[in-house]
């Protein structure tokens, strides 16, 4: 039985939710800051965010202003499936080299360190003030470090090395900057110039 007065999440929402449905058997997500993972728990399947670079990202314009084929930090494409034996059968059929790297370049994924939690460390940020949590999701995540740490495994809480502030600033300069890229281009082609522009900087920066 299927709510429908509630989301999938994203942004792999639909990949997720094609899954749930039994639609199809595996399915391809983006994710840079959980839009593989979101959709997988709000949809009750699997999905896994690989190390960036094993996945080739050629095709896909997610996260990309018009224009641009620079690599988009930290984003990555990614397997979605049912179980997670599905995961691991994904990442094997999608894992490679982008086209214009194949000449020179392999890979070889090392067998997993450890196959039972009491071998993990597990980092956990319940909360911050730049972007509070509802106490009733903090105490059920602070549920299930109990009983991941009741299984043996370290885990360690506090913030992160940057904060989500910090981390908002950055990220609100790098799209103004890209967008700025994109405008200048466009100005210089059709002045049959460089073109030139200012892109405004900061928390307050209008996002593309």
């Amino acid at each position: 039985m299927w709510d429908p007065t509630r989301g999938p999440g994203g942004s792999s929402g639909g990949s997720a939710a094609a899954l749930a449905a039994g639609l199809t058997g595996l399915e391809l997500g983006g994710d840079s800051a959980g839009s593989i993972r979101v959709p997988a728990h709000f949809c009750g399947v699997y999905g896994l965010r690989p190390s960036f670079g094993i996945v080739p990202r050629y095709g896909s314009v997610s996260g990309h202003a018009p224009g641009t084929l620079a690599d988009f930090d930290m984003a990555v494409l990614g397997p979605l499936g049912r179980h997670a034996d599905d995961l691991d059968r994904g990442l094997d059929v999608l894992a490679g080299a982008d086209h214009d790297r194949a000449p020179a370049w392999r890979l070889e994924l090392p067998p997993a360190r450890s196959s039972t939690l009491r071998e993990f460390r597990v980092a956990a940020w319940l909360d911050d003030p730049f972007c509070p949590v509802d106490s009733e999701l903090v105490a059920i995540m602070k549920t299930t470090l109990e009983a991941v740490r009741a299984e043996g495994a370290v885990v360690v809480e506090g913030k992160g090395p940057v904060g989500l502030a910090v981390s908002a600033v950055a990220d609100g300069a790098e799209r103004a900057g890209r967008a700025g890229r994109v405008v200048c281009r466009a100005c210089g082609a059709r002045r049959g110039g460089r073109g030139r522009g200012r892109v405004r900087v900061g928390p307050d920066a209008p996002l593309p």
